[in-house]
């Protein structure tokens, strides 16, 4: 697998046991940020192929930085991983353009298979840049 993963969320328990897990099914997790700005920061710095956030965090949630890290393309992908199953969170995470939203009572079972359907998106997107970069430069010349 070997992915870049940025883990953010506000409480130290659930990103030291999510980093377990994902360690432990051989992830790479690059850093861990407490808040959506230091998440931004983060992301201009490593790069990421995916950000695992959580919505409800302290100075900046998940959706505003969420939607940073889209629009400025700092990373692969988001995945909202939270405790909100309201729709109205889920409809502002497919505004900002997550690839992913998954509630944190989810098991090992679900959030693994969720992270590389993530992934893949991630990779799939990636092709279609370097697709349309070589049409346009095939159109400019």
């Amino acid at each position: 697998m070997g992915k870049k993963i940025l883990l953010v969320d506000d409480e130290p328990l659930l990103r030291m046991d999510i980093k377990d897990v994902l360690e432990n099914n051989g992830y790479e997790i690059i850093g861990e940020a407490c808040d959506g700005f230091e998440a931004v920061e983060m992301c201009k710095k490593h790069k990421p192929d995916l950000v695992i956030m959580d919505i409800e965090m302290p100075i900046l949630d998940g959706i505003k930085a969420g939607k940073i890290i889209c629009k400025e393309n700092l990373a692969g992908g988001v995945l909202l991983l939270t405790s909100f199953e309201d729709k109205e969170y889920i409809e502002k995470a497919k505004s900002i353009g997550a690839y992913g939203y998954l509630v944190k009572t989810a098991s090992e079972k679900s959030l693994i298979p969720t992270i590389e359907m993530c992934l893949n998106k991630v990779n799939e997107f990636e092709r279609m840049k370097k697709d349309l970069e070589k049409v346009n430069s095939k159109l400019d010349d």
